[in-house]
């Protein structure tokens, strides 16, 4: 079989499947396109007949010469932003070639239409976005935060009226920089003064996402790949900003703890992804004192190695496994495992 990862170089979950593949299943032939040097690093050729037939649909990795012949498995991992084409040097002419080699990579599912994705491409796009998770969640039986999307400063009122504090968050954008400074836009919280002082013009710069601010005792990073789960509780410490949003902290210095969580809810995580057609998903949950769990949203995309290297956890071996399983029930695009 081949398997196809459509990444980066510094891409270390990647390098970890990849070494754990070579170990243990010499069969598979893995072909790594970085977006790095995308522009300058291949060779393809797709072309259909007339009738849609497919006549030809080959990929050459320059560097490393590997031709794809027959991709059985594709992994959507972490590409980048293609580069120009380092010949270029019109800025217009540049942005052509950027343009259309991010459209090149959205093409893969027609290029390679029998083979099976980790994550079909338009699902995880789709499912991406909160607002597309919520009504998901609910018909699996995950609670949710109160949550509003709206530039009404009225209904804004209300709603933290109905909460002793509320966060709000972006919907996509996620910093921003001003020379050699980066920004990033975390949650933050509001409380019924903070609402009072929001001016009514600024609801309409851009959307935001309102929702009640869960007085929770354990946040949760649950990774979900296939059908194993892995639950990794993130300690912060109440009252500090970290506790509103862990990724303010350097990540590595935020205590990680495995733990379990229920069956009901490992299975609930389990069908959210079967229903959305994934295999594979970064879950944020939160936990309240009375016990109860809340689902924040789902990564289709998500980063975990990182909890790997704190815990132990075989994330890796898990993703190496989930791949070498696709590739034995070829059923077409789209196939994902069935829940247990």
């Amino acid at each position: 079989m081949q398997l196809l990862i459509l990444t980066c170089q510094d891409d270390l979950h990647a390098d970890a499947v990849i070494r754990l593949l070579s170990e243990r299943e010499p069969a598979v032939e893995v072909i790594r396109v970085n977006t790095d040097n995308l522009p300058t690093n291949i060779d393809y050729s797709f072309q259909w007949a007339s009738c849609g037939e497919t006549r030809s649909n080959t990929l050459r990795v320059r560097d490393a010469n590997v031709a794809v012949t027959n991709a059985s498995v594709v992994w959507y991992r972490k590409p980048d932003r293609p580069p120009p084409h380092p010949a270029l040097s019109d800025e217009n002419a540049q942005e052509c070639s950027v343009l259309e080699y991010r459209e090149f990579l959205r093409s893969f599912p027609g290029f390679f239409p029998q083979a099976i994705w980790v994550n079909e491409y338009w699902r995880m796009q789709r499912y991406s976005i909160k607002s597309n998770q919520i009504p998901v969640a609910r018909s699996v039986g995950l609670d949710i935060p109160e949550t509003l999307i709206t530039n009404d400063l009225d209904s804004i009122k209300k709603f933290a009226r109905r909460h002793d504090e509320i966060i709000v968050k972006p919907m996509a954008f996620s910093g921003f920089a001003v020379g050699r400074e980066q920004y990033a836009c975390y949650t933050s919280a509001l409380n019924t003064s903070d609402v009072d002082r929001i001016d009514e013009r600024t609801l309409d710069y851009a959307p935001a996402i309102f929702q009640q601010r869960i007085n929770k005792v354990q946040e949760l990073r649950v990774t979900v790949i296939g059908n194993e789960v892995f639950a990794c509780e993130i300690q912060t410490e109440p009252g500090m900003v970290e506790n509103i949003d862990w990724r303010i902290k350097d990540v590595e210095d935020l205590p990680h703890i495995l733990v379990d969580l229920p069956a009901e809810v490992c299975d609930r995580l389990r069908k959210m992804l079967f229903t959305m057609g994934l295999n594979f998903g970064a879950f944020d949950l939160i936990q309240d004192e009375t016990g109860r769990y809340y689902f924040i949203e789902v990564n289709p995309n998500g980063q975990y190695y990182w909890i790997e290297l704190l815990t132990g956890a075989r994330l890796s071996a898990a993703m190496a496994d989930l791949i070498v399983r696709l590739s034995e029930n070829p059923s077409g695009d789209g196939d994902r495992l069935k829940p247990l």
